[in-house]
Parts: structure tokens; C-alpha cells; sequence
């Protein structure tokens, strides 16, 4: 195996069940002490890495030695659940020197601004895509200061404190975005701001935290086609509509020329089973399910109907699957993208809707 190991682009040190991974971190697995280097394997060629609950205080250290190998051709690192200091994550981030796409889920309860003088060999490019989930407030601001800025040209934000903040930090560089209507501090925005409980805490959430008006090289919008919750559909149909129709009325960039709503995997029925093994049914879908299907399909037209009525835009449906996909639902969204260009709604020139599949060309391509 080690002979194959220099050939290796993708790397994801992973957390498994908790009766093999002790619940600490992923590290202390692989690290039976803080002294014990990494395996010194020729990982010479990694560009995108992924670690589950770095415990970076534990390893400080050790970090430079044990991740040397990575420093020259990492270009994507993503940080699931990190526990450390906004300086000791700012500093590990800082290790490598030509990092483009960056994503940061779930950091660990440990908000302080840590110690000054942990200085990070570089300050990286950053200059890809930017996922953020479930951050906490005054880590993007301490990042922002210390590497000058950031230059992302793409982001998927979904719960973030500092939002507004990440936007204008790429006001001039930021093209495409994907927000989140089912965020549950989105979900609850009012029009003016108040004071909301999620997920156990208190935020002050407002639509102006999604003013993308400082945004001049925007183009292209994104969210996810997930249904609304059951029994919610008429007050989640309204909530996202006055949302999308916020974002939409602040964009000012004059290149801003499209929409795309996003599926994936578990936008379709048996699509998921993939995931674990087993091919998903390719038979027809039951009636509930067609049902089901057409019931999405409905909500999402309705809520673009009325978005587009802010301004013009090109609406691309984007699947997005990496296992095989039932003939029936793929054939249930065409049939839906079918029926609302027989009504015109979207036929003002190049803004008929369509539908792509598996884009593959880049990362960024819808």
C-alpha cells in the first residue's frame, strides 16, 4: 500500500464509531501521545484534506513536523468539529501556504482569541471556496484582521454569526453564494430584527444580515430544493419567499444574471440507500411518493414564481448526485421544469428554466 501513497490526492482522517474512536479526537487515535509523530508516510501529492475534531492545543507542537509533507500542495482543507483557540485554528490554517477552498464545520466551544504570539507561517491565498457551518461569533473577525482580509470567490453559508462580515470581506471578489432558507435563524427572520432562541442560544438575526449590495462581482445565487418541514408548508412557503426576495432586491452587481436551486442526494427518494452500499430502486415511485414528489416540485415553482418577480434571471435546477438515480423522480422534475414553460413563466428570452446533471467541469461550475 505505502507504493500507492505518493499517488494520493484526497485525504480524510475520520472519526468512526464510538467503541473504536475514543470520543476525544480523531488524533488521539492516530497519536497514542502528543509526542508520537505521524506515520511518516509519502504523502507527497495530497491537495484536499479532511480532518474530523482536530484537538489542536494537544498536538501543537507536533502539528508542523507531523503535516510538513502537506504544506507545498494542499489546496482544500476542511476542519470538521476542530477544538482550539481562534489563534490556534487561525495558526493551523496558516501552515499551508497555497490553500484556495477552505471549510470550517462546528468549531468546538473555545471562543477565545488565544495566544498572541502564535504566529502562522503564511498567510494563504484563500482565493476558492469558503463553507462555513455553525461558527461561532469573533472567529471570522480575528481571521479577517490577522491575514488582511479574505479573497473568496465563492461561499456556502449556513448559520454563521459573523455573515454579513464574510460578505463584505469579499466584497469586490465574491461570484456565486448559497444561503440557506431552511437555516433555522433564517427561517425565523423577521423584517426588521429582533431577538430569537436557536438551537439553544440567543441571536439577534435580521435580513440585513444578507444584503449582498457591497457584492460588485456577483453572479449567480444559490439555495437547496429541500421541502419545507411537514405540517409548516404555507408559513415556509411565505418565510422563504420574503427572504429570497430581500437577497435578491439588495444585489446591485450588474453581472448578476442567475438562480440555481440546488439537488442532491437526498432530494430523492432511495438516492441515499447509495451511500451505504445499496443501489437505490429503480421502479416507479408509489403513488404516496409521486405525490410527494410533486408536492416539492410545486413549492419550489411557487416560491420562484414569485421571487422572479423582483428581477430577471436565468433559473438553472441543479442535480447534484454521486450514486445512480431513480429513473422516476429525475423524470418527475422534468415533467415539473416541462409544465412551467408551457405557462410562460420564466419565458422572457434566455430565462427558461432548465436542468444539469452532475456538473463535473469545476468545483464552482453551477
Amino acid at each position: 500500500m505505502p507504493v500507492f501513497l505518493p499517488l494520493v490526492k484526497t485525504l480524510w482522517f475520520y472519526k468512526g464509531s464510538r467503541d473504536i474512536v475514543p470520543p476525544r479526537s480523531l488524533l488521539s487515535l492516530t497519536f497514542p501521545n502528543p509526542r508520537s509523530p505521524l506515520p511518516d508516510f509519502p504523502f507527497t501529492s495530497v491537495s484536499q484534506l479532511r480532518i474530523d475534531y482536530l484537538d489542536i492545543p494537544r498536538f501543537l507542537l507536533q502539528i508542523p513536523w507531523n503535516f510538513r509533507d502537506f504544506f507545498p500542495t494542499l489546496r482544500s482543507l476542511a476542519l470538521e468539529g476542530p477544538k482550539g483557540s481562534h489563534r490556534e485554528i487561525i495558526y493551523f490554517i496558516g501552515l499551508f501556504q497555497h490553500l484556495q477552498d477552505l471549510k470550517l464545520v462546528n468549531k468546538w466551544v473555545n471562543n477565545s482569541a488565544g495566544d498572541p504570539t502564535l504566529i502562522p507561517s503564511f498567510i494563504p491565498p484563500l482565493q476558492g471556496l469558503l463553507t462555513a457551518r455553525n461558527t461561532p461569533e469573533g472567529l471570522w473577525k480575528d481571521l479577517i484582521e490577522f491575514f488582511g482580509g479574505l479573497r473568496f470567490r465563492h461561499m456556502d453559508l449556513f448559520q454563521v454569526d459573523e455573515m454579513q462580515l464574510l460578505l463584505k470581506a469579499c466584497a469586490k471578489t465574491l461570484e456565486s453564494v448559497v444561503l440557506h432558507p431552511s437555516d433555522l435563524q433564517s427561517e425565523q427572520l423577521p423584517l426588521n430584527g429582533t431577538q430569537v432562541l436557536t438551537n439553544d442560544r440567543i441571536a439577534w438575526v435580521a435580513f440585513q444580515d444578507f444584503d449582498l449590495s457591497r457584492n460588485e462581482s456577483l453572479r449567480t445565487l444559490k439555495f437547496p430544493a429541500s421541502p419545507p418541514p411537514v405540517g409548516r408548508l404555507g408559513s415556509n412557503v411565505s418565510r422563504t419567499i420574503s427572504f429570497l426576495k430581500y437577497v435578491l432586491s439588495t444585489i446591485t452587481s450588474p453581472s448578476f444574471s442567475r438562480v440555481v436551486v440546488l439537488y442532491e442526494d437526498h432530494d430523492f427518494p432511495d438516492t441515499e440507500s447509495w451511500s451505504l452500499g445499496r443501489p437505490p430502486f429503480h421502479h416507479e415511485l408509489s403513488q404516496a411518493g409521486r405525490a410527494g414528489q410533486a408536492a416539492g416540485h410545486s413549492w419550489q415553482f411557487e416560491v420562484l414564481r414569485e421571487v422572479q418577480k423582483v428581477r430577471p434571471f436565468q433559473l438553472v435546477l441543479c442535480v447534484n448526485v454521486w450514486g445512480c438515480v431513480g429513473e422516476y423522480p429525475v423524470q418527475m422534475l422534468e415533467e415539473a421544469v416541462a409544465k412551467e414553460k408551457a405557462k410562460g413563466t420564466f419565458s422572457n428570452g434566455s430565462a427558461d428554466p432548465f436542468v444539469v446533471y452532475n456538473p463535473r467541469r469545476t468545483r464552482y461550475a453551477f
